[in-house]
């Protein structure tokens, strides 16, 4: 695996160290966790999701899946929508994601991240498309 460079990483940290942390990360892109984090503020608890089962534990399941947010947010920038864009762009490809997966049992979390990427790899082609129609 290449080495990366924390340079740019290290810059903005120094530079915006109010800004960039975890806490204001995961108030920016979490979920709220009532059952596991006793509180409904946004947040982030890098935990590997809990299995899928039937009753109380399907909560704490569905609390411990991580925000898609963070992806979202990230190929927003890569194609350059501005952030007020977000409001409209990600309802739109929460519903592209879940319409993609074919999970073949409940346990099937590659079929997710199958169907996130599909979705992001959808929006750079249809981005290409569009800078290729306008010039």
């Amino acid at each position: 695996m290449p080495r990366r460079d924390l340079g740019f990483e290290r810059e903005l940290l120094s530079d915006f160290s109010v800004g960039v942390n975890y806490t204001a990360i995961s108030h920016a892109f979490g979920t709220p966790k009532p059952t596991l984090a006793n509180s409904w503020e946004p947040d982030l608890l890098s935990l590997r999701t809990f299995p899928a089962l039937m009753g109380y534990s399907s909560r704490i399941m569905a609390e411990s899946w991580e925000s898609n947010m963070l992806f979202y947010a990230a190929l927003a920038d890569e194609m350059h929508y501005p952030p007020e864009q977000l409001n409209v762009l990600v309802p739109a490809w929460t519903q592209q994601t879940l319409e993609r997966i074919f999970a073949t049992h409940l346990e099937d979390w590659p079929a997710l991240l199958r169907s996130l990427r599909l979705v992001g790899d959808d929006v750079r082609q249809k981005a290409r498309k569009q800078g290729l129609a306008d010039k």
